[in-house]
């Protein structure tokens, strides 16, 4: 997967899934009944698509993160956050983002937007984390990001019939990782 760094697929990737994530979040709820239904299904295969991507070697991950990595952080964090707040209440008020308030609540879900999306996409979104957090020299540049522990923390808090299993799995990781990082020992 060398090849799809070199061709800086990332980046653009990186522009598609800020591009879907304005969309998911900036639709009015006056407007939510015509709102495309596809977009979480898009975002979730955009993730994938990193997941694969970064199937390349080390090197490659390095400069993927010198080049989209501090705007991918930033992404993947509202995915977990907008993830996490769809189904269930915040542990931690502070990584509340009253913006973030999803227009398919618990009640209006009916059988189309499923949980196991959800959980494939929080899983998704901390695979990537877990794939940035392989890579030594990028866990200082994590471990300094603002939300990014915060958020790890939370995740772990939950239940694991709340987050799955896979998703906690890879904060573990990474918290493990970012904690090894030398300039946070």
């Amino acid at each position: 997967h060398d090849e799809e760094i070199d061709s800086v697929a990332d980046a653009a990737l990186c522009r598609l899934l800020s591009l879907l994530l304005f969309k998911e979040f900036s639709i009015d709820k006056l407007d939510s009944k015509e709102r495309l239904n596809c977009l979480p299904e898009e975002i979730l295969r955009n993730c994938q698509l990193f997941e694969l991507i970064y199937g390349c070697s080390k090197e490659k991950i390095t400069a993927s993160f010198e080049r989209v990595g501090p705007d991918l952080l930033r992404l993947l964090c509202h995915i977990i956050m907008y993830e996490i707040e769809r189904y269930t209440p915040p542990l931690d008020p502070e990584l509340s983002n009253p913006e973030l308030s999803h227009p398919h609540d618990s009640k209006s879900r009916g059988g189309h937007d499923s949980g196991a999306q959800q959980d494939t996409c929080l899983q998704s979104a901390t695979r990537i984390l877990f794939l940035y957090a392989r890579v030594q020299s990028l866990t200082e540049a994590m471990a300094q990001h603002k939300k990014l522990l915060s958020l790890c923390i939370t995740l772990i808090k939950y239940p694991i019939d709340v987050v799955p299993f896979e998703a906690q799995h890879n904060v573990l990781f990474i918290l493990a990782n970012m904690a090894c990082c030398r300039s946070c020992v």
